[in-house]
């Protein structure tokens, strides 16, 4: 039986937590460490400020779409340059914007995030969205 591995995890958990049906909070429980930290350009976000994060994002956000660009994974830690593709509830315009980020779990659970995000496509007020809680 082939383990799953951690870019598997994290791909599922930024691919489900958006869908309508998903109770954010209950869902993140099962990946996220309560000890979580991630840092934003720059911006510190703890666990209860990541799920703030995506409960703001699900109510500002229409759709969302990730392409992982590339997904690379040594020991508990997984490397992403991905682009983020989302629509705004209030105008209907498409947002995109480019992540480098590099994860860290710990007994599979996602430990920590230090990322960069740079928005591609979109208005100066979105640049916050990959922290806005």
């Amino acid at each position: 039986m082939k383990a799953i591995m951690l870019k598997d995890t994290l791909r599922s958990l930024f691919e489900n937590v958006y869908q309508p049906q998903v109770d954010p909070e209950k869902y993140i429980q099962k990946f996220v460490s309560t000890d979580y930290i991630q840092i934003v350009d720059g911006h510190h976000i703890n666990y209860s400020d990541f799920v703030a994060h995506i409960i703001k994002q699900r109510q500002v956000i229409k759709d969302v779409f990730f392409n992982f660009i590339c997904l690379i994974e040594e020991n508990d830690c997984v490397a992403s340059l991905h682009r983020v593709h989302a629509t705004k509830i209030e105008d209907n315009k498409r947002t995109i914007a480019e992540v480098h980020a590099f994860f860290q779990f710990k007994e599979g659970m996602l430990m920590s995030c230090n990322e960069r995000t740079k928005t591609i496509q979109g208005s100066p007020e979105d640049e916050d969205l990959g922290r806005r809680k």
